[in-house]
């Protein structure tokens, strides 16, 4: 699966579909995992998806508002970010969700 993401993210970087993509990357502890913000196509490599991927990266799009950015959302993501755009917090058109399955989270 981290494969795919790392694909979609580098087609949507290359098609200038979005400016950046919000994903998750290893933090320097090398066990948990951070917030990535990819801008290049080839940065796409410090992508990560496993169960220490828990933090809701919907909290980060507004401060992207009028640009157009992809992000990797689990269901509970995409529903914050749901809630963002019926409030009119975000545009729809703006956004590129990349669902992920979630299999669970580990409690840091």
């Amino acid at each position: 699966m981290v494969e795919e993401i790392k694909n979609k993210v580098r087609e949507l970087l290359m098609t200038r579909r979005v400016d950046l993509v919000i994903g998750y990357k290893r933090a320097s502890d090398g066990i948990f995992a951070m917030p990535a913000f990819i801008y290049k196509e080839e940065d796409a490599d410090l992508l990560i998806w496993d169960a220490h991927c828990v933090y809701n990266l919907s909290n980060y799009l507004k401060d992207y508002v009028g640009r157009k950015v992809g992000v990797i959302a689990k269901t509970c993501d995409a529903k914050s970010i749901a809630v963002l755009i019926q409030e009119n917090q975000l545009k729809r058109e703006n956004l590129f969700i990349i669902g992920i399955e979630c299999q669970g989270a580990v409690d840091e």
